[in-house]
């Protein structure tokens, strides 16, 4: 997840958290019609609710940056608190309903925090990203033969860049945004809204961008 933190004076801190060293944390899927089974290393399972949600969880910590940096904006004029996450923590997702969980933890960690503080003038609001090409999710590999789906995968048409996070985070952090808080924007060319995910009998799992129609 991704944290950005934005003062009164314009000054910005931004911390990512993710994986550190080498390890076998692979797991595998299985899915058979109504039959879900999941296999998953209790080793990437703990990194994975580590890098999720225990860094917001330990949010009364004082070695914890988000909690220095909170303080700091009640000590001073307030400033903009924007998290990260994922679409999938604003949605079914079944694929992988613990991740879900996970975001859904910190879409609504997000709103808290915002009601708690928002009377010392700290906003805080959430961005769930979906259907953008990172490093992390490739959407362009594998799928350059039905390039022209991307009208029934995404209301909007096309797959998402993360020059479009970056406006809606650059309005969250700006006075333009003054009277929002404790909101989660899903940024995600209206995805959830063209109906979501679907089991696929051919592939036997979720999909959320079919190659046939």
């Amino acid at each position: 997840g991704t944290t950005m933190i934005i003062h009164e004076d314009g000054t910005m801190t931004g911390y990512t958290l993710g994986f550190v060293g080498e390890s076998d944390i692979n797991g595998t899927w299985e899915i058979d019609g109504d039959k879900f089974i999941q296999t998953i290393s209790e080793e990437f399972e703990e990194q994975r609710i580590v890098i999720t949600i225990t860094s917001a969880f330990e949010f009364t910590d004082d070695n914890n940056i988000l909690w220095i940096e909170t303080i700091s904006m009640v000590d001073g004029n307030g400033g903009s608190i924007i998290n990260v996450h994922s679409v999938e923590g604003m949605r079914g997702y079944p694929g992988d309903p613990v991740y879900g969980a996970m975001k859904a933890a910190v879409n609504h960690f997000s709103t808290c925090l915002a009601s708690g503080f928002g009377r010392h003038g700290v906003r805080v609001n959430g961005i769930g990203v979906d259907l953008t090409q990172t490093d992390q999710v490739n959407y362009i590999s594998g799928y350059e033969d039905v390039d022209h789906l991307w009208e029934a995968w995404a209301p909007v048409g096309r797959l998402g860049w993360p020059e479009d996070q970056a406006r809606v985070a650059l309005f969250l952090a700006s006075d333009l945004s003054a009277f929002i808080t404790g909101h989660n924007i899903p940024v995600d060319g209206g995805s959830p809204a063209g109906g979501g995910w679907f089991f696929s009998p051919e592939a036997k799992r979720f999909v959320n961008r079919p190659k046939t129609l």
